[in-house]
């Protein structure tokens, strides 16, 4: 069974495929939720929260109807600065779960080489986390960033590259970039960063399971903003829903 079979059924061979629940129309940060994009409501008072993204806890007035909080941090902070502070963090072990958690935030939602970096670091944290070196996890971000910081761009599979690289050896990171590109290739997802980065993640797991014999537990899913870019495929993207 091919990668885009185990995609449609769950992204590392789980039956569980894309979900199918209508995608929510998005308002701005300043407008609704970072994450959901539901209402913000207001609080009978301030009180500490902790962000959804770098867990920063934080006086705040405002969560949304289902209880999420963004710190303005995160709100204000450029895309690197962004990722960099939630994979630090977190304690997911599903890297697609977290590249999703960042790429609604508006600074990762255009084209560009942070995507490259999303990718390196939602691995290494997830990994970090899975095969219990979560006291490492914050070097390891770090090592991800700087080593993103070190090339002119880069995209989805060249951010499994550098992944193997901070796990691995070189040749293993030569190895799981070219899969990686190849499957990106195929899938013709050069014309959106979003995907590009899932399918990237998903085939990361998939060989970080063969090569390093940990389970990151990813799963496929189904795109929220489907239709809503000149370059969607639509019912050619294996994430369409």
């Amino acid at each position: 069974m091919g990668l885009f079979d185990l995609l449609k059924r769950g992204g590392t061979g789980r039956e569980a495929g894309p979900a199918n629940v209508a995608a929510p129309t998005r308002p701005t940060a300043s407008e609704g939720c970072l994450l959901c994009g539901k209402p913000l409501v207001t609080l009978p008072s301030a009180k500490p929260l902790a962000c959804e993204l770098c867990a920063d806890v934080s006086p705040a007035s405002t969560r949304c109807q289902d209880g999420h909080h963004v710190c303005d941090a995160c709100h204000a902070a450029p895309a690197a600065e962004v990722i960099e502070r939630t994979c630090a963090r977190t304690e997911e072990r599903d890297p697609v779960a977290l590249a999703l958690r960042l790429l609604r935030h508006p600074a990762l939602q255009r084209r560009g080489p942070d995507h490259g970096f999303l990718v390196t670091a939602v691995l290494v944290a997830a990994w970090s986390n899975a095969s219990g070196e979560a006291s490492r996890r914050r070097e390891r971000v770090a090592d991800a960033r700087r080593r993103a910081a070190s090339e002119a761009a880069r995209g989805g599979a060249d951010g499994v590259g550098a992944f193997a690289g901070i796990a691995g050896d070189a040749a293993l990171a030569d190895r799981m970039s070219a899969r990686a590109r190849a499957i990106v290739g195929d899938a013709g997802a050069g014309r959106c960063c979003k995907r590009e980065s899932i399918l990237s993640v998903l085939a990361a797991a998939k060989l970080t399971r063969e090569h390093l014999h940990v389970e990151l537990p990813s799963r496929g899913v189904g795109c929220e903003t489907s239709g809503r870019s000149k370059d969607c495929e639509g019912s050619g993207c294996p994430f369409n829903r």
